[in-house]
């Protein structure tokens, strides 16, 4: 038993190692397709009288610009009737009426999709007043994350040596790889834990990766990740299925699904909800349970994105 315990110790520290030197290799080698994923060549005007032009930028003077749009071709624009020049990073016009960017195409509910946030960007996450989440985008395929929860500090949860209580906290670093550009992007990560009351600054996590098919508004992830606690590695995966699907220039559905080992078996934990898409912020509406009886749970959750990389 205790050469067990040693060999999972061994193999915890050498799987650390490994994923830092991965991700080391994988920040340091350039990656082509970075700047043209940050090509601004779309752009919403906002005129005086209170119209709105979208569409493709063809030429600007210093007194106007030229804007092609789908609806009316060429439109010219003198630049004294104008009150704000946005630029677009992506354009999609459905019916007439332009949809903005998907802000959080990063996460399900809670867990990762296969995608990450682009150099600059970020948000704050918050899922029923108790649980928070702080992510940024380093680059366009490096994201981290800070986690942190109060309700052991409502509940009076000390650490085991008496002093003051510290909030369970996560760090969650990503690293995301395009197989192909918004249609397929699978991401690697670790979720490390700190529990209150535990000596030990991190005393449990998870070593995972996800898959993404599909693009940032429609998209199903699979992913796969190993637990670990008390040094040591779960014998059986946790497995996520989850899926997003955009149903209109507002909302979207979302759903997030985990199969967790408990012993011999597992446990299942489903959710679905409604997803409300603003241009700043989201806003999640869902029920989760388990399938052996247990009334559904509501779940509502807040994002809003900031950045000089966030563009909508």
């Amino acid at each position: 038993m205790q050469n067990k315990s040693k060999n999972n110790q061994q193999l915890l520290i050498y799987s650390f190692r490994a994923v830092c030197l991965l991700l080391i290799m994988l920040l340091t080698v350039p990656y082509s397709a970075q700047t043209q994923n940050n090509i601004l060549e779309n752009v919403e005007v906002k005129m005086n009288d209170g119209s709105t032009v979208i569409g493709e930028l063809v030429i600007e003077t210093t007194d106007k610009l030229i804007v092609k749009t789908k609806a009316l071709g060429e439109v010219t624009i003198l630049k004294s009737t104008i009150i704000e020049i946005k630029k677009l990073r992506s354009i999609n016009i459905v019916d007439g009426v332009y949809w903005h960017e998907n802000p959080n195409p990063t996460r399900n509910l809670y867990g990762p999709t296969g995608y990450g946030l682009r150099k600059g960007e970020g948000y704050y996450q918050n899922i029923l007043i108790l649980l928070n989440q702080l992510s940024y985008g380093f680059t366009d395929q490096f994201t981290i994350g800070f986690g942190f929860e109060i309700i052991s500090i409502l509940a009076g949860v000390n650490d085991s040596s008496d002093g003051p209580s510290i909030p369970g906290f996560t760090i969650t670093p990503k690293y995301s790889i395009p197989i192909k550009k918004d249609k397929w992007n699978i991401g690697v990560g670790v979720l490390a834990l700190h529990i209150p009351g535990q000596d030990e600054l991190f005393s449990a996590g998870i070593l995972y990766g996800v898959s993404t098919w599909g693009s940032r508004d429609n998209n199903f992830t699979l992913g796969m990740g190993f637990g670990i606690t008390e040094r040591e590695f779960t014998g059986k995966p946790t497995i996520t299925l989850a899926g997003n699907k955009r149903v209109g220039r507002r909302f979207g559905i979302v759903t997030e699904n985990w199969f967790i080992p408990f012993g011999d078996d597992y446990e299942t934990l489903f959710s679905f909800g409604l997803r409300y898409i603003g241009e700043r912020i989201t806003w999640d509406f869902a029920l989760f349970g388990n399938i052996e009886g247990v009334s559904p749970l509501p779940l509502i959750g807040i994002a809003m994105p900031f950045g000089e990389g966030w563009k909508g």
